[in-house]
């Protein structure tokens, strides 16, 4: 009788052990019994979260494991032009073969409802958007997907393979399955392999300097080499780039190398400068360059080697080595020299550039499932800069030089960083996320010419952080604290030890299922740069030089955000509200020294800044597509002896028609300018047409781009707006005005075989986030 009871106790531990580990299976078929395959398979909790999602292999199968008992799930198995079909499972307790699953036709209405249809998924941090059948049929690659899927602060011209960021908190970021890439490498993706995006505008403190990150999950191959050559030359300047790309995938090992180069010849930019001199005696000089000549060229090179490990659910490893050069022989240009007030002559300016910079750039990442709930990843690499500027500044008239200044910097820089994060679900829908960061850089700089200087900076940087994220019915919270020890020392002359914290908090509330808001708010401080706490000195011409300050604080800012979404019938709305608040920003001024005009980075007093943006988005008429944005931002400046006010209107506009395979985009942007200090800088403007088709079933992208046809040169530049010496300096491009731009992406595969899980560590994790699809997504779903 013992024996039976320790029997039946041991069996029921292991009946619960094994039902702890629920599995999913299935094949699906067409009416005519023919395997589906890349059919979507989505399982959905109570809360409409994903907890995973697969594809159908080449076989029509499905597998989906690591079910939790007691849970209620909803099966979804959709493909393009069929019924979707949906499985409601409530608390299992063991298996589930589904056994053969019949997907049956849909009819032409529900067709053409599933291709207009975008379906996106909203979390708290991110947003999952699933690409229509139709977009992928006429973009081809990952760049031009990316331009058609209209996601906000994003301008994507893919005649130059160009992604735009429009937002300031930090970089673009992209990545491939949770890899870095770059935009070649998105290049050379084939839109039906890309599954969905994940545009993630609030991305972890491990994703570092990031503002945006787009992460392509793509389809995930066992054997089988694919490639990508493409190319774009300008029919009416001297202008080329191209590259090529080759991966190798066996079994989950991927092997990648990748080349890219571009050249210039005859490119026309010049500066006009206007520069006013109030001197300490009231004398006054005033200069106005027109330039005579302009000329210059350059060229550059780049390769990477990658090696990537990615078993899904358990380890992902990657080791990248990548080697950049790009030269600049010649930049020269001269100009005449316009003087009024203390001097009525004109003079000849003749400056000639030069510059090689060389970039080595190594990396290795290694991320570790421990289990369902709890990951950890190591992450390091270094970075060897070499740079070698010669500058020739000359003034002269007909008699004699006035100014003749040779400048020669020969820099060295090194850094290495190595970080580890580690990350774990605390229940359903808690996160923690903690890690630590050390960095390390020296730049080594020699001055020489008119004037001789050394620079020798080390910095050491340490930092931890701790983010806790949850949820509460519809309301979302986050909360960070990141701390830092920042050490500096130049030449064993200049030290200092600065600890730094960096707090963060944002919730976000659900409205309703098209409707969600949410507030940030950020205190950091900022480091002076190593550049700006440099001792070196640096003549611009006979009456102006430019140099560090050791003695610069550590600026501070509080910055606010309130972001919102909602969606009406077919029209997706995004607004923006940001407020920042910078004391003790550092900012450059200038000040005059023995008759001398010196311009200095100092700590002024206080920035307000205030960003506000609206974007809406529609496809119309299911050929018609269409983003437009309106923005005004505002600056309120004070420094020691001035307070400036500045607002400025600007819009982006994004149109795009599709007809017979075609596709035809516009894009249209003014300045978005910026205003700190005494200094306004202008962003440019912009204006593309672009007319693109897909050939061989997606294989070959054909672009044709005509850029500013209405302008005879595009203008950005800097104005100052100092009381001692203000300036105004905008820098003229006649190369891109009236551009003709003929491009071609072509991809290729050979044995190349798909493996049925797809999923990646973003997707399945038990993210605490609010998950509904879009209205005109979730009508479509429901008529299917």
């Amino acid at each position: 009788m013992k024996k039976i009871i320790i029997m039946s106790i041991l069996q029921l531990i292991v009946t619960a052990a094994f039902a702890q580990n629920l599995t999913v299976k299935g094949i699906v078929t067409s009416e005519d019994s023919i395997p589906v395959a890349s059919a979507n398979i989505v399982l959905q909790n109570a809360n409409s979260e994903i907890v995973t999602g697969v594809e159908t292999d080449i076989r029509g199968e499905f597998i989906l494991q690591n079910l939790i008992v007691g849970e209620n799930y909803k099966l979804s198995i959709s493909f393009v032009g069929y019924e979707t079909q949906e499985f409601d499972f409530e608390k299992p307790t063991k298996d589930i073969d589904l056994g053969n699953i019949v997907l049956f036709k849909a009819s032409i209405e529900l067709q053409t409802a599933e291709v207009k249809a975008r379906t996106t998924k909203m979390f708290d941090d991110r947003r999952i958007v699933y690409p229509t059948q139709k977009q992928k049929e006429l973009t081809g690659d990952g760049i031009t997907l990316l331009s058609s899927m209209r996601l906000p602060k994003l301008t994507v011209v893919p005649a130059s393979n160009s992604i735009t960021y429009w937002g300031r908190n930090g970089d673009l970021k992209l990545y491939i399955n949770d890899v870095p890439a770059t935009t070649e490498q998105i290049l050379s993706l084939a839109s039906k392999d890309i599954l969905y995006i994940e545009y993630i505008d609030h991305p972890d403190a491990k994703y570092t300097g990031a503002g945006l990150v787009l992460n392509y999950v793509v389809k995930r191959f066992e054997s089988g080499i694919t490639g990508n050559v493409n190319a774009n030359k300008s029919l009416n300047r001297n202008m080329f780039s191209g590259g090529i790309m080759l991966k190798a995938n066996h079994k989950n090992s991927e092997f990648g190398i990748d080349y890219n180069f571009h050249t210039e010849k005859d490119t026309r930019n010049f500066d006009i400068t206007d520069e006013q001199f109030n001197f300490s005696d009231g004398s006054v000089l005033q200069r106005y360059e027109k330039p005579l000549d302009v000329l210059g060229k350059g060229y550059g090179h780049n390769i990477a080697l990658s090696y990537v490990y990615n078993k899904p659910q358990n380890t992902l490893f990657y080791i990248k080595s990548q080697y950049t050069y790009n030269k600049t022989p010649n930049d020269d240009i001269i100009s005449n020299l316009y003087n009024f007030g203390i001097r009525t002559d004109t003079t000849m300016r003749e400056i000639n550039k030069s510059a090689n910079a060389k970039q080595l750039y190594n990396e290795i990442f290694y991320r570790k499932d421990i289990n369902e709930k709890q990951n950890v990843e190591i992450k390091a690499y270094n970075i060897f800069n070499e740079t070698l500027m010669q500058n020739s500044y000359r003034e002269y008239n007909n008699i004699l030089d006035i100014s003749n200044i040779q400048s020669t910097v020969n820099g060295k820089s090194y850094a290495t960083l190595f970080r580890t994060d580690y990350s774990a679900n605390v229940n359903k829908t808690d996160r923690i996320l903690a890690g630590i960061i050390f960095t390390h850089k020296n730049i080594d700089n020699i001055y020489s010419g008119t004037d001789n200087s050394t620079t020798d900076i080390n910095t050491l940087l340490a930092a931890s952080y701790i983010q806790y994220s949850g949820r509460s019915g519809k309301l979302s919270y986050h909360a960070r604290l990141l701390a830092r020890l920042n050490r500096v020392s130049q030449k064993n002359e200049n030290k200092y030890t600065r600890y730094e914290f960096a707090p963060l908090l944002r919730v976000a509330y659900q409205i309703k299922d098209d409707m969600w808001i949410d507030y940030r708010i950020i205190y950091a401080q900022h480091r002076p740069s190593l550049s700006d706490m440099s001792n070196s000195v640096q003549s611009i011409d006979d009456l102006q030089s430019r140099r560090g300050n050791p003695l610069l604080k550590t600026g501070n800012s509080i910055d606010q955000t309130l972001t919102g979404y909602f969606s009406v019938l077919n029209w997706d709305v995004t607004f923006t509200f940001e407020h920042l608040y910078n004391p003790k920003y550092i900012v450059e001024e200038t000040f005059i020294e023995n008759n001398k005009f010196v311009r200095i980075p100092v700590n002024m007093k206080y920035n307000h800044a205030f960003y506000n943006e609206c974007e809406i988005s529609t496809e119309l008429f299911g050929f018609i597509e269409f983003s437009y944005t309106l923005g005004f931002n505002r600056f309120i400046n004070k420094g020691e002896t001035y307070k400036h006010y500045y607002g400025k209107w600007y819009n982006r506009l994004t149109g795009t028609l599709n007809m017979a395979g075609w596709r035809l985009d516009a894009m249209i942007w003014n300045h978005n300018n910026d205003f700190y200090g005494e200094n306004l800088w202008t962003s440019g403007r912009g204006m593309v047409f672009t007319l693109l088709r897909t050939w061989f079933n997606g294989s070959l992208t054909t672009s044709l781009a005509c850029y500013n046809p209405f302008s005879n040169y595009t203008k950005q530049g800097t104005v100052n707006y100092s009381n001692i010496a203000p300036y105004s300096n905008w820098t003229y491009s006649n190369t891109t005005h009236r551009l003709v731009q003929f491009g071609l992406s072509y991809r290729f595969n050979y044995g190349r075989n798909p493996v049925s899980d797809v999923s990646t560590r973003s997707n399945v994790k038990s993210d605490s986030g609010i998950i509904n699809s879009n209205k005109a997504a979730a009508k479509a779903e429901k008529r299917n």
